[in-house]
């Protein structure tokens, strides 16, 4: 077996073997298996090369919303769809297991098949032309895999909006875009792996942003978020808004926050 780099290794697999675990190997790096006869003491030519590629390295947290309530309220109003990733306003994300109810517009089901996803329902006018945004805790990064984020989207119909992974190592005073899609991209379900490795000494978080459209059909929807190679231990603090400047906060409107001094317009 040949990895990438050129090092090569050899092992031997007896006729009557169906399977074989190869133990030890290397996240996110191609290997390229060569297969040997070997008959009474002679070995043949090579033959039947596989190539294939590692994953990641471990996952320490995926969230799927298969664990999410089902939420009938409106866009504007708030749903719970995941512990670790907040739901923030002024729209919501809401989640399902079958189609969204709009025709030409949304997947039918979640990624799996089988589960549930999270999704903007765009018919709801009262959401028009607002954001909606799915907010991380607080993290720092472990080591720089080429895929330390993953996640899937499907982004089917006229009037599909946009769709950012943004991070900020600010506590929230700023954003930056780590990538960033628009438009119809088809009835399917597509995915993403996106690297951290520029921010390796720093405490961040991740925020998944989408605008809702002027139409019916710009149903959007994610689902089968990863994280790999990241530390959840970071700095990890809840504030809640203050609306009325009084010094206290209210209590159904917090958010995550990885500093130690209060962003103006909230407490602890």
């Amino acid at each position: 077996m040949e990895v990438e780099n050129g090092s090569i290794s050899t092992f031997y697999i007896p006729c009557n073997q169906d399977t074989i675990t190869i133990a030890d190997l290397l996240p996110s790096t191609t290997y390229t298996l060569d297969f040997t006869p070997i008959c009474s003491g002679s070995n043949f030519s090579v033959s039947c090369p596989k190539t294939f590629e590692t994953s990641c390295s471990a996952v320490e947290l995926f969230e799927n919303f298969d664990n999410a309530a089902s939420c009938e309220n409106g866009c504007d109003n708030l749903c719970v769809v995941s512990p670790f990733w907040q739901n923030l306003g002024p729209a919501f994300w809401r989640t399902e297991s079958e189609s969204t109810g709009t025709v030409l517009t949304g997947p039918s089901s979640d990624a799996s098949g089988i589960g549930q996803y999270a999704y903007i329902e765009s018919s709801d006018t009262l959401c028009r032309q607002s954001t909606a945004h799915l907010l991380s805790g607080c993290m720092t990064l472990l080591d720089t895999s080429s895929c330390n984020f993953g996640m899937n989207y499907h982004m089917y119909g006229n009037d599909i909006a946009n769709l950012y992974i943004e991070i900020s190592t600010d506590q929230q005073a700023s954003w930056d875009t780590l990538w960033s899609i628009s438009g119809n991209q088809g009835d399917q379900w597509n995915h993403i792996q996106i690297s951290l490795s520029d921010y390796l000494d720093s405490i961040f978080q991740l925020r998944i942003t989408t605008n809702f459209p002027n139409g019916n059909f710009g149903d959007l929807a994610i689902d089968n978020l990863s994280l790999s190679g990241i530390d959840l231990q970071a700095n990890d603090l809840m504030i809640f808004r203050d609306e009325d400047m009084d010094g206290y906060g209210t209590d159904d409107i917090s958010v995550s926050y990885c500093g130690l001094i209060v962003r103006e317009g909230y407490s602890f």
